[in-house]
């Protein structure tokens, strides 16, 4: 994975997890508000990365498409 550059504008140019994560919450405001609808609130919950990707992963299954292979307890938002 490319990362930006230290000096760099970009929207996931952070220092830290805390600064990441919340980058990451706007962003996903963003650009699924539309497909997740009110649900996209579920990320103000602890676990609110996980509940998305498991909404997700149901409307991918929904539409017949495939959705990665995770090992036991494993999540892409890990």
């Amino acid at each position: 994975m490319l990362l930006p550059a230290a000096n760099s504008k970009h929207i996931f140019n952070v220092t830290g997890t805390n600064e990441l994560r919340d980058r990451l919450k706007m962003w996903i405001r963003q650009n699924y508000s539309d497909i997740l609808g009110p649900e996209v609130n579920m990320l103000d919950l602890p676990n609110g990365f996980d509940l998305i990707e498991n909404k997700l992963h149901r409307l991918m299954s929904d539409k017949g498409m495939k959705t990665p292979a995770l090992s036991n307890g494993e999540t892409m938002a890990a």
